[in-house]
């Protein structure tokens, strides 16, 4: 069982959205949305919720929340067949978090997130 975190940020009535990955070896590939949130992750043994999800959000956004910020929505749980290996069932405790940015860690422009092998772009929707 993977335990997954999800978490919704918004800035007023603007909602973050991952927008496409770039890979350094290959071309652009827009994201396939398998997941509700604006960032995702795993969560790592012995972490709580919220402090997984700052961990991703560190991450993902280069922002450092503190994990009493982030609120807690629901949790539930899902089993699908795996994406990386097809025939394997998988199963996925969901949780599901929101962040409400302030105004000294909003970036009109969005957030970009580099790893040694793909620059990923966030942007914002209107809600």
């Amino acid at each position: 069982k993977l335990q997954a975190i999800f978490v919704h940020v918004t800035y007023g009535n603007k909602t973050l959205r991952e927008d496409k990955a770039v890979w350094k070896s290959r071309a652009r590939k827009p994201r396939v949305r398998v997941f509700e949130g604006s960032v995702a992750g795993k969560v790592v043994r012995g972490e709580d919720l919220q402090s997984a999800a700052a961990r991703e959000i560190g991450e993902e956004l280069q922002l450092k929340v503190d994990p009493s910020r982030i609120v807690f929505n629901r949790q539930s749980l899902r089993t699908t067949n795996s994406y990386s290996f097809p025939g394997l069932v998988a199963v996925f405790d969901e949780a599901f978090l929101s962040l409400e940015l302030r105004a000294d860690e909003y970036k009109e422009n969005g957030y970009v997130e580099e790893t040694d092998d793909k620059i990923t772009y966030f942007v914002w929707v209107s809600t």
